[in-house]
């Protein structure tokens, strides 16, 4: 690999790289030292471009990674439905999050019929929006 003649990358598109599923691994060596900083890691995007990572993004990739696992841990929740008959609650659990929506997997022996008629059936996992899931507190402590 000729990894001295690859861009060096920020903080910040880095951690965003690594949200979006990018790889990193230590360079050979203990890495290399250029224009004031150590370069000690490789970061390669999910596309294929390859980037050397200097030990101070590196400290902030690592914080994102770390980040990633906590909130990645499955969390109890309660999805809200309102509707004409009044409000109903089912317990889900979060498994994963987008920017807008968390997926949910339902809980309990209870199917829920969600907005545009979809039915939701006991284990089955679908996206719903944020402002309907109320994350219970003590579970995720």
């Amino acid at each position: 690999m000729d990894y001295f003649t690859w861009k060096s990358i920020a903080a910040a598109p880095a951690c965003r790289a690594i949200r979006a599923g990018a790889e990193t691994w230590a360079l050979p060596n203990g890495g290399f030292f250029s224009g004031g900083r150590v370069y000690t890691h490789g970061l390669q995007t999910k596309r294929g471009t390859c980037y050397v990572v200097c030990r101070e993004v590196m400290r902030e990739v690592d914080a994102t990674q770390f980040d990633m696992l906590a909130t990645r841990a499955a969390r109890q929740a309660v999805l809200i439905l309102q509707g004409w008959a009044g409000r109903r609650e089912y317990p889900v659990e979060v498994i994963d999050e987008t920017p807008k929506r968390y997926r949910v997997k339902l809980l309990g022996d209870e199917s829920a019929l969600l907005p545009g008629h979809r039915l939701l059936d006991p284990g089955s996992v679908t996206l719903v929006p944020k402002t309907a899931v109320k994350i219970d507190n003590q579970t995720e402590r």
